[in-house]
């Protein structure tokens, strides 16, 4: 990259602004340090700012930034403004040289395939490369093509030979090549359902609604999801825990850690305003849900128990639930070269439809004697709606 960045100098112009500077400032730091996404995202504010819009170093900073973060695409499209918005002859030669560098070292490779699926290419370069800096960027497109990303996508290579998932293509110099990639992968592609794994964890808080889960209170909740798209669709599993604290009708506090569940999700992220996504989506899971209360009368030789009920002794044992729900969630996602994270919050809401415990052994006395039970089987269905809001954390790989 020397070679790009000694010229940058001659194009500087009087600062417009400290805002305006300061971006500059700090991209020019992160670059003699070789941190070229930071660099890139102070370049984008500046070029932002009202009076970097047409300030030629800004452009041809931002140029030579993406050739080194592999954008051969955007770094065209920046020195153009760069040459556009010159404002002497040597800016404009400058900023030329830049244009012409790009226009006959590099080519673009154009991957199509099914819409709305994603794609990683693995590029391996099989010509010589004279030009210090087209070996440099060889050497980054090859972690932006094992980079998952939807179709079509275009990645900018230097021109030469290359092995693009073991096929061999010819890259010419200012021209672009169209491949698709062949549905559900293959010796000469890969394109498959399960291609972008995102893992996502949540932490927040949740409870339980209804007649049956009143002694409920809300409780902390960890989520764990990973996910795959199936075209426009996002497929996750799903588990949780959550802790429940329930208040007894003698009002003893109790505590149990077997609350928790597994299941299934399917949402469909909108991406219209990058970098934010949101997500509705349709959710079911398994359900454990301790503290659900019985109220046992003494038989002959056990105890009968019901929901609600006269009683003898209190039991309280964990129900099993089927729960549908809603969720909606909103995330900023940071696109790096080989991965994405992104933080966000969820809101989700549930309905379950469970049983309370058929009946066993259990140990609720204080000398910890055995006692067994039964409940009516007509009296074991409870409904409860559920809520619960999280900070979400999640990783692309």
């Amino acid at each position: 990259m020397s070679l790009l960045f000694v010229v940058a100098s001659v194009l500087a112009a009087p600062a417009a602004e400290t805002d305006f500077r300061s971006y500059l400032d700090q991209a020019e730091f992160f670059l003699r340090k070789d941190w070229y996404d930071d660099a890139e995202e102070q370049l984008v504010f500046a070029t932002e700012h009202p009076d970097g819009q047409h300030d030629p170093l800004a452009w041809y900073l931002l140029s030579t930034t993406r050739i080194a973060l592999g954008d051969v695409t955007g770094a065209r499209i920046a020195a153009g403004r760069a040459q556009t918005n010159a404002r002497t002859i040597e800016q404009a030669e400058q900023a030329s040289d830049l244009v012409q560098y790009l226009q006959t070292t590099y080519g673009e490779l154009v991957l199509t395939g099914p819409e709305g699926t994603s794609a990683r290419v693995d590029l391996v370069l099989t010509s010589m490369l004279f030009d210090a800096q087209a070996q440099e960027t060889a050497l980054v497109v090859r972690d932006v093509g094992r980079a998952k990303g939807l179709l079509p996508r275009t990645i900018g290579l230097p021109a030469g030979s290359w092995l693009v998932n073991d096929v061999p293509v010819d890259i010419v110099a200012g021209e672009s090549l169209t491949m698709r990639v062949p549905d559900g992968g293959g010796p000469s592609g890969v394109v498959t359902a399960f291609d972008q794994s995102e893992i996502e964890l949540g932490l927040g808080i949740a409870g339980w609604q209804g007649k049956t889960t009143e002694a409920l209170f809300p409780a902390p909740q960890l989520t764990v999801a990973m996910s795959w798209p199936l075209g426009p669709i996002e497929f996750a599993v799903t588990a949780t825990w959550q802790p429940q604290t329930y208040l007894r009708r003698d009002d003893q506090l109790e505590g149990s850690a077997l609350g928790g569940g597994a299941g299934v999700r399917l949402g469909v992220p909108l991406s219209n305003a990058e970098p934010w996504i949101f997500r509705p989506a349709l959710t079911y899971r398994m359900a454990w849900i301790p503290g659900m209360e019985l109220s046992c009368l003494r038989q002959a030789d056990a105890f009968s128990c019901s929901q609600g009920g006269p009683a003898d002794l209190l039991l309280y044992g964990v129900g099993r639930a089927h729960v549908p729900g809603i969720e909606l969630a909103l995330a900023r996602i940071e696109r790096r070269r080989t991965f994405s994270v992104g933080f966000g919050l969820r809101a989700s809401a549930e309905r379950a439809f469970g049983v309370v415990p058929g009946g066993g052994l259990a140990q609720p006395l204080s000398d910890g004697t055995d006692v067994r039970y039964t409940t009516d089987p007509d009296d074991r269905r409870f409904t409860a709606t559920g809520w619960s809001v999280s900070t979400l954390v999640l990783l692309a790989l």
